[in-house]
C-alpha cells in the first residue's frame, strides 16, 4: 500500500470513459473475457497512462471491461430485477 505523510493521495472511484470501439462492444452485450484482448489491453494501458499524467496516485483500470455497474451486477448476483429508466429518456 502506498502511504504519504506529506499530502493526501489522490484516486477516483468508478468507470472512466472508454474508447468508442470498446464502448460499442460493451453496449452490444459483450464484456469481460469475451472482449478482444488487444482492444482491452490498449484501453487499459491508455487509461492508466492518462491517470498517471493527471497526477492520480492510485490508478485503476477504469472498469474498461465492464459495461456499467448496474448491468454488471445483475449478470453476476441474484435478486436484482426490473428495468431502470435513465433520467431524460422516454420509453
Amino acid at each position: 500500500m502506498r502511504l504519504s505523510t506529506d499530502r493526501l493521495l489522490v484516486t477516483h472511484v468508478g468507470s472512466l470513459p472508454r474508447p468508442p470501439t470498446l464502448a460499442r462492444l460493451l453496449q452490444s452485450g459483450v464484456e469481460g473475457t469475451e472482449l478482444p484482448a488487444d482492444l482491452l489491453d490498449e484501453a487499459v494501458d491508455t487509461t492508466i497512462r492518462l491517470q498517471v499524467e493527471a497526477g492520480i496516485d492510485i490508478v485503476s483500470d477504469g472498469e474498461m471491461s465492464k459495461s456499467s455497474y448496474a448491468t454488471y451486477v445483475t449478470r453476476r448476483l441474484g435478486g436484482f430485477s426490473g428495468a431502470a429508466r435513465r433520467a431524460g429518456l422516454s420509453r
